[in-house]
């Protein structure tokens, strides 16, 4: 059994998934993918049409895990569970479906950024006395009411 995220660093569970299926020695392998971020009902059809056997959204309770784990080796074992057949055999339409859902990955992000700067935004505009700004390299600027700045860097 190979139980995978889709966000991965060096290869996406995606990719994974279709090299599984695709490798003689591998293609019966139950393949499960296991994901937080690509939770979308057309990510799971994506996964399915690459030949996944499950789809299973986090969070999961750790019982619950192993119990649907167990369940899919009892089943493999008992030939219950016919492993997953790549629906897609053209690349063409494998990057279609697979860019449509990482376009939708990246607008659902900027709208989520777009709604948090408009909200810091209007923080900071009716801040009373001060706020500061920390950057990823440790710099820290505190700014008052009065236009008065500090900076500090660590």
């Amino acid at each position: 059994m190979i139980i995978s995220d889709i966000l991965m660093p060096r290869m996406d569970g995606f990719t994974l998934c279709r090299k599984v299926k695709k490798d003689e020695n591998l293609k019966n392998t139950p393949f499960i993918f296991y994901t937080a971020t690509y939770t979308d009902y057309k990510d799971e059809e994506l996964a399915f049409k690459l030949g996944a056997d499950k789809f299973i959204r986090k969070p999961m309770e750790p019982d619950e895990f192993i119990r649907v784990m167990q369940e899919v080796i009892k089943d493999a074992k008992k030939g219950k569970m016919s492993p997953g057949r790549p629906e897609l055999k053209e690349e063409k339409d494998v990057f279609k479906l697979y860019s449509e859902r990482l376009v939708r990955k990246l607008e659902k992000k900027i709208e989520e950024l777009k709604s948090s700067e408009e909200r810091l935004k209007i923080l900071f505009e009716f801040a009373p006395d001060a706020y500061y700004i920390n950057d990823l390299k440790g710099k820290i600027e505190l700014k008052t009411e009065e236009g008065t700045e500090f900076e500090i860097v660590f």
